[in-house]
């Protein structure tokens, strides 16, 4: 940036009373540059005799020193400026930095607290899951107890199937099997276990086929199939 020599000696003159320093008059340009007369000689008005006479701004230093003069507070005050700006720019990256840790934090903390969400969500869905199975164990039980006109016992029937649950799960695959064949004979109810196997084909089919399909892990409880 370059100014000339009269609007150089015009900002230090016009800033005299404000300490002639290289920032206010670097202002008083900022402010002035679009003037029509901006660059144009500096004139003092004074008086001689009756009548107004304009002469040039002198100052008390010579023509050669003033411009020397404003030369070098320009180039101290692109130096300071450019000092600034780094610090200006150093602030602006240790800002962005933080706010970037800040954001990143933030996300973290934000993904704790879906996944504690989405964990306990597991969790009751998988208390809903055995309490709606542990009650229809025990409707089973109830059911068999009727058939075989034996006297039911719930306490004795819950008893049964923590025991039962306790069971690696191929064993109570087995019972489970041998169970539905006892009491569900083609003599006593023709076709139900047929149907039960074939219902279960499907679902334990659809599972092996689907493995990453989340609506094939659970089994509706109103389906009328089921």
């Amino acid at each position: 940036m370059g100014f000339s020599q009269n609007a150089s000696e015009k900002a230090l003159f016009m800033t005299m009373s404000q300490g002639q320093s290289i920032e206010t008059a670097m202002a008083w340009i900022t402010e002035n540059q679009e003037a029509p007369d901006f660059n144009e000689q500096l004139f003092i008005v004074g008086k001689e005799g009756e009548g107004d006479i304009k002469k040039p701004y002198q100052g008390n230093m010579s023509k050669e020193e003033r411009i020397k003069m404003a030369e070098e507070k320009i180039k101290a005050a692109r130096i300071r400026r450019a000092e600034e700006e780094k610090v200006n720019a150093f602030e602006m990256e240790k800002n962005r930095i933080a706010s970037q840790k800040a954001q990143t934090e933030a996300r973290r903390k934000l993904e704790e607290q879906e996944m504690e969400i989405a964990m306990h969500q597991r969790k009751k869905e998988k208390e809903e899951f055995m309490s709606a199975k542990r009650q229809m164990q025990i409707q089973l039980e109830r059911d068999r107890c009727e058939r075989l006109g034996i006297p039911f016992d719930e306490t004795k029937a819950i008893d049964n199937i923590k025991k039962k649950d306790a069971r690696p799960p191929l064993e109570e695959i087995k019972h489970g099997i041998k169970t539905v064949k006892t009491l569900y004979t083609e003599e006593r109810q023709p076709g139900v276990a047929k149907s039960c196997f074939k219902t279960i084909s499907v679902y334990t089919g659809n599972v092996a086929k689907n493995p990453s399909d989340d609506k094939f892990k659970s089994i509706n409880l109103a389906n009328e199939a089921f």
